[in-house]
């Protein structure tokens, strides 16, 4: 049997503030991050084969497909950001 996500009732939200965040409409699809981390080798004199722990964890990225509405005001505030280099943290909503 195929193993999925189910994505359909996914959201994306952008975080504005510290208690208020805005949800991205019109979202058509997407991609979760993958988390991945880097073996590092902590193998000595002593040990009889290689020997490792996990590193850092890195949490990927993520990417969303939209349907761009240039009189959304939602999506004009993306392009602002966009424009003025803005880094935002973001929440996404799985169903």
């Amino acid at each position: 049997m195929a193993t999925g996500t189910k994505t359909q009732g996914t959201q994306l939200f952008k975080v504005a503030s510290a208690t208020t965040s805005v949800e991205i409409t019109n979202i058509q699809g997407g991609s979760p991050p993958s988390p991945q981390s880097d073996d590092i080798e902590i193998t000595d004199l002593s040990s009889t084969a290689k020997e490792y722990i996990q590193g850092l964890r890195d949490y990927g990225e993520a990417s969303f497909e939209m349907n761009w509405d240039p009189a959304n005001a939602v999506h004009q505030a993306l392009q602002a950001d966009y424009d003025a280099g803005t880094s935002r943290e973001w929440l996404i909503g799985f169903s």
